[in-house]
């Protein structure tokens, strides 16, 4: 038993599929999905001005991502394959590493991120910044001024 890495659902098994990092956070729809759940917490204008903070923080995972059922649809996979991936991965804990596209530290009062993967981390950017421009446009004329 697990829950899912986007949504926290329960995942029983044998339900559930692994995904590596780069295909989550190079999902559009995938941000589409968390990018409002994460601007609860910031302001839409200090979410966009740290996009690269928050793509780099999902990024940095270096372990596989269990999807649930109903994240599943916001990706392109095997269902097949990634539900055996999924399998293996309970009964060996593999695999269990290798899947960040960058790393983050600190040095003194500043963040430093290091790509892993410089492709990988462009196509994040470019999935995140895409997702937010298509919620902004789904917004109403009078959302502009709140």
């Amino acid at each position: 038993m697990g829950s899912c890495d986007i949504c926290s659902k329960s995942i029983q098994e044998p339900e559930g599929y692994l995904l590596t990092t780069k295909e989550v956070v190079t999902s559009e729809a995938y941000w589409r999905k968390s990018l409002p759940m994460l601007g609860m917490m910031l302001p839409r204008k200090a979410l966009g001005d740290n996009l690269l903070m928050v793509v780099a923080r999902m990024a940095k995972s270096d372990t596989p991502w269990m999807v649930c059922e109903n994240c599943a649809v916001l990706f392109s996979f095997d269902l097949a394959e990634r539900r055996e991936k999924a399998r293996i991965c309970r009964s060996t804990g593999q695999p269990s590493g290798g899947f960040a596209l960058c790393q983050m530290r600190q040095q003194g009062n500043d963040i430093i991120i290091d790509n892993v993967d410089d492709d990988g981390m462009m196509a994040a950017m470019r999935a995140a910044t895409n997702a937010i421009r298509t919620l902004e446009s789904k917004k109403k004329w009078w959302q502009f001024w709140k």
